[in-house]
């Protein structure tokens, strides 16, 4: 026996055994267990009741605290923000720093374009058309009266454009983003969907799985260089902005930018950047990477971070840029974490909401969940369009 280990006293013996003699007796054994399942189920009611009494952890550990410098987050909103006099003077230095970071050439020309295609549709005109070393379709609705809004759709991970415009079956993300030109072109919108770089028929590789394909090749070399993919596609979503504005059909009309999951993250972005996309809406793509940092360990996210993002802000400080615009947030109740954490406990919502309670326009900031999965409600999508956007 080491030292404080010795043999428990002859009384403690003599009581242990006692009591185990009495739970021997059936009746002694049934008021034990009584009193115990009693016990149990007072916690249990306390902790339904009075849930402030007995709370559980809202988040993991923070593990990045171990391996990042104490001075990071150096122009979140927390960390520079007291009062509306910070705030448009945050916006600007976070608006300044996230450009370079991402390497982007903000107001870009307004791209010349050539028609390589026009097919009529059931409700719409489907244009296929090249600007620059950029692919895409414009969907032109019928049956209304021009100029109307314009909506820029960017696509997430997947077979990318061909997708939205239900012209390709998507077999990565099931349904997730198909169709929802088609859809918005069909309710009367101007639709600009781009083939961002790497994705859908700008990757090569698709069949040997578009997170180890050109994606992840491309954005590796590109990381060499000192560019990541994210400013690459960024870049072109911002350029396709200028366009989708200088069409006939829209003019001088507002237009909107939406996403999905990558795409969601890039529509944030953009919206964050230029002012003159009047709304946005982010499907399950806000992300706090301080109170979610499991989703790091995922690759396919890897090219898809602003580098260099986290000694400054937080993806939600950046996607609070867009206030007092219009900005609606979704995530389904049955899509896997991170998503339905974000879902759930509404990290970067609240973030978010103090950024638009300030700018005082909390009006304009939407929450809304489904009960689908990873993927667009078209109808969640339209309502907010109808009432933001016309």
């Amino acid at each position: 026996m080491g030292p404080g280990l010795g043999r428990p006293k002859r009384g403690e013996n003599e009581l242990m055994r006692y009591l185990l003699n009495q739970l021997k007796n059936p009746i002694v054994f049934l008021l034990a267990a009584c009193c115990i399942l009693l016990f149990f189920a007072f916690v249990f009611q306390t902790a339904r009741s009075n849930p402030n009494l007995i709370t559980l952890p809202k988040s993991p550990p923070n593990y990045l605290a171990l391996r990042t410098p104490e001075d990071v987050l150096k122009l979140s909103f927390d960390n520079l923000v007291q009062d509306k006099e910070d705030l448009e003077s945050w916006k600007e230095e976070l608006r300044i720093k996230v450009t370079s970071l991402l390497r982007l050439e903000l107001n870009p020309p307004v791209p010349d374009y050539v028609m390589l295609s026009s097919v009529r549709k059931e409700g719409y005109d489907l244009i296929h058309i090249q600007y620059e070393r950029i692919p895409g379709y414009i969907l032109v609705p019928h049956d209304v009266n021009y100029p109307v809004p314009g909506v820029l759709i960017l696509a997430g991970h997947g077979h990318g454009a061909g997708t939205l415009i239900g012209e390709q079956e998507e077999v990565l993300y099931a349904d997730g983003q198909v169709d929802i030109g088609q859809y918005l072109a069909q309710e009367g919108y101007v639709v600009l969907v781009p083939e961002l770089d790497t994705l859908g028929s700008r990757a090569t590789d698709l069949a040997s799985g578009i997170h180890t394909g050109t994606h992840a090749r491309y954005g590796t070399l590109l990381s060499m260089l000192g560019y990541s993919s994210l400013g690459i596609q960024a870049q072109e979503a911002l350029t396709s902005a200028e366009l989708l504005k200088s069409l006939d059909w829209v003019r001088d009309l507002p237009i909107g930018v939406i996403g999905l999951s990558t795409g969601s993250h890039l529509s944030f972005i953009v919206a964050a950047l230029d002012p003159e996309i009047k709304v946005a809406h982010s499907a399950s793509g806000v992300l706090s990477t301080i109170h979610l940092q499991e989703w790091l360990t995922t690759p396919e996210y890897i090219h898809d971070q602003i580098p260099g993002l986290l000694e400054w802000a937080d993806q939600p400080d950046v996607a609070g840029l867009i206030s007092p615009r219009p900005f609606l947030m979704t995530y389904g109740n049955q899509e896997g974490k991170p998503f339905s954490i974000e879902a759930k406990r509404k990290y970067s919502y609240n973030y978010i909401k103090a950024i638009y309670e300030m700018d005082q326009a909390e009006g304009n900031l939407v929450f809304k969940t489904h009960e689908g999965g990873h993927q667009y409600s078209k109808e969640i999508v339209k309502d907010f369009l109808d009432e933001y956007l016309r």
